[in-house]
């Protein structure tokens, strides 16, 4: 085998300059390019005999093609010493997995975590509406996603379909034992594991936990681990739970229960747009809700996050990212899905109850009307009440309107029953219910704006002080906040959990209690 050396001059063009990393099937040398003058990356794969490198010639003719924002399209290929190579745009700003071990849990991280979904989740959704036939990455993970001097994120190593990871796999022991195995979900395990787009989706799910965490979920063994029924992780106290949600729905263990990769980047986008104000679980609910069983007459394929091709056309693959997408923030109050919950039940089942008790009472009184009829007809014919108001004339000569005599009414025994079953229904405004309402709220020393549970602020909302105080008694530094500041964010049970403090001076500052 040919050692790739510093120096070496490949195609009479790319001058190599150094090594810059190694990758599962070959390792990436910066290069610098005589014919434009600039420096690029060059990429070479382990070394493949004839019927292997006209494979990989013909597979990257085709990826050749492909252009996305958030891919690192190849420019330039080729065959040098049995090596297939491909250049491409040199990226100094490293991969994502420089940054893994360094993110926080704060706004800022965080959002730089939604970045990452977003561009990733585009990317793979234009290759799996590639035609004529979708593109299965098969090996997303931080190092395979470069990081341009604008922050954008752009996948790499897209072109390589399965029939040429077999050949390299077959023809090196180092592509053989590699893999990454800790990014495969659960199906990439099974007897004939088949490459779906389901599954880039789960690599997208490890990498987030990667990226948020600072290691890799399940110890390292991946899908392997679902199997033997682990239960998905969740991510540590801080980071926000639209963030724990979207990252569990990567993760399904079953390809049909997945996001697919264009729904992903749509919810990222919104979180992205609205500074992380939206409510992920209910955007979630409301895809699932909005799954039809059928695309345009086509069966979907259960094994698939993406069930039909659309197409390769750039403009139509961008506007899709950059559709509006309308978020209501009550919807994290009251999830539009109250009836997959318990508790909801119990009220919907307690109310039925009272309806059905208020039916049976009033067919009661009614067959008491009529066995009781004939005998006050009988005993008072000619004592009909007349509750007509009456105009007669006094002295004055002006009209005056008498009121009927209001008749004293016995209430039966049962009516009585059912007006105190009545009060004992909870108000939705009765501050002792678990009802979550939104409304204004007085604490004295500020005023509450959002939601509220059992006389608390719980949730998403904005707390305005009015006079000087702590933030909020569980807060270890003891931060005050003056008359006129404002903290938005989120709370639980009365206590500020993470939130915006935009301070009377004009500065503002990130709050998350336990950080």
């Amino acid at each position: 085998m040919v050692e790739i050396r510093q120096g070496e001059e490949i195609n009479g063009r790319y001058v190599l300059k150094e090594s810059i990393g190694r990758g599962t099937f070959g390792q990436v040398w910066l290069a610098h390019d005589r014919a434009k003058d600039e420096d690029v990356a060059i990429k070479f794969y382990v070394a493949l005999d004839n019927k292997g490198r006209e494979e990989f010639i013909q597979e990257y003719r085709i990826a050749a093609g492909l252009e996305h924002p958030n891919l690192l399209v190849t420019k330039d290929f080729g065959v040098w010493q049995d090596h297939p190579w491909l250049t491409m745009r040199f990226c100094d700003s490293g991969s994502a997995g420089d940054i893994v071990g360094k993110l926080r849990p704060t706004l800022k991280d965080e959002l730089t975590i939604w970045r990452f979904i977003h561009d990733v989740a585009a990317g793979l959704a234009y290759l799996h509406h590639v035609k004529p036939e979708p593109i299965v990455h098969q090996d997303i993970k931080p190092d395979n996603v470069l990081i341009a001097s604008d922050g954008t994120f752009l996948i790499t190593d897209f072109g390589i379909s399965k029939r040429i990871r077999n050949t390299i796999s077959k023809q090196s022991t180092r592509a053989l034992k590699a893999g990454a195995p800790a990014y495969m979900g659960p199906e990439r395990f099974s007897d004939n594991p088949e490459p779906v787009f389901a599954s880039d989706v789960w690599s997208l799910g490890v990498s987030i936990y990667e990226l948020a965490e600072g290691e890799l979920p399940f110890s390292g063994m991946g899908g392997m681990m679902m199997n033997k029924g682990v239960e998905i992780p969740m991510l540590s106290s801080g980071w926000s739970e639209n963030l724990n949600d979207i990252m569990r729905w990567c993760l399904e263990k079953e390809t049909w229960d997945r996001a697919r990769a264009d729904q992903v980047a749509e919810i990222a986008k919104a979180v992205l747009d609205f500074q992380g104000k939206v409510c992920v679980e209910s955007l979630i609910m409301d895809m699932k809700r909005n799954a039809s069983s059928t695309v345009k007459g086509e069966k979907i394929n259960p094994k698939a996050t993406n069930p039909y091709v659309r197409g390769t056309d750039k403009a139509q693959s961008e506007s899709k990212q950059e559709e509006n997408i309308e978020v209501d923030n009550s919807e994290c109050i009251v999830s539009k899905d109250w009836w997959q919950k318990p508790s909801s039940w119990i009220i919907v089942t307690f109310v039925l109850t009272l309806v059905v008790f208020f039916v049976w009472n009033g067919t009661r009184e009614e067959q008491t009307k009529d066995i009781i009829s004939p005998i006050v007809k009988k005993t008072t014919p000619t004592d009909a009440q007349d509750t007509t108001p009456k105009v007669v004339k006094a002295q004055d000569e002006k009209d005056v309107i008498v009121a009927p005599e209001k008749k004293k009414v016995t209430v039966a025994p049962e009516k009585k029953k059912s007006e105190s079953l009545k009060k004992s229904i909870p108000e939705e405004n009765d501050p002792l219910t678990n009802v979550v309402r939104q409304g204004v709220l007085s604490l004295g020393y500020a005023t509450w704006k959002g939601n509220i549970k059992r006389g608390k602020p719980d949730g998403k909302g904005i707390m305005t002080f009015s006079s000087s105080h702590r933030i909020d008694s569980r807060d270890s530094k003891g931060r005050i906040a003056e008359a006129g500041d404002k903290v938005e964010g989120s709370y639980l049970n009365g206590h500020l959990s993470f939130g915006k403090w935009y301070k009377s001076d004009g500065t503002t500052e990130t709050i998350m209690i336990g950080e």
